[in-house]
């Protein structure tokens, strides 16, 4: 397979499942450990318990440039490498949680004396983003369109 259809196959899932698990998880953060965005006072906590789905769209639509960004570092991961589960989720994990992180600081101008002020919001990205960059580094291999279509010139 060429290293750009690769580069498409993986933008593609990673666009559409990477951001789904990583809201899921990002649900299960804000619900079991509140204190991490401000207790159950905070806003996020309060808009969770209002309209979840509403979290899961919003967390979708707002992931999507890091989890294109992730599929593609997954898939120039040179072949060596890429050919081990455990090494692939590894590396999407960290390619997930590095981008994500510099996604974070670019809004804020890579401004770090404002980062206790954004504490709470990296983490609550950067948890979901390393799962997810983890559990589509596992199964990337495993959805369909990866294989090469052989057909018959009948």
């Amino acid at each position: 397979m060429s290293v750009f259809r690769r580069i498409i196959y993986h933008s593609g899932w990673f666009i559409l499942l990477g951001p789904l698990i990583g809201a899921a998880t990002a649900i299960g953060v804000i619900n079991y450990s509140p204190a991490i965005i401000g207790g159950p006072d905070s806003f996020l906590f309060c808009f969770y318990r209002t309209i979840p789905a509403l979290v899961i769209i919003t967390g979708w639509i707002y992931s999507l440039l890091p989890a294109w960004l992730t599929g593609v570092a997954c898939a120039l991961i040179p072949l060596k490498l890429y050919q081990k589960i455990i090494n692939r989720m590894i590396l999407c994990a960290i390619a997930g949680g590095l981008i994500t992180t510099l996604f974070n600081f670019a809004r804020y101008g890579f401004d770090i004396s404002i980062l206790p002020l954004i504490y709470g919001e990296v983490l609550i990205m950067l948890i979901p983003a390393i799962v997810a960059g983890a559990i589509m580094g596992g199964v990337i291999t495993y959805l369909p369109g990866l294989r090469e279509v052989k057909r018959n010139n009948k």
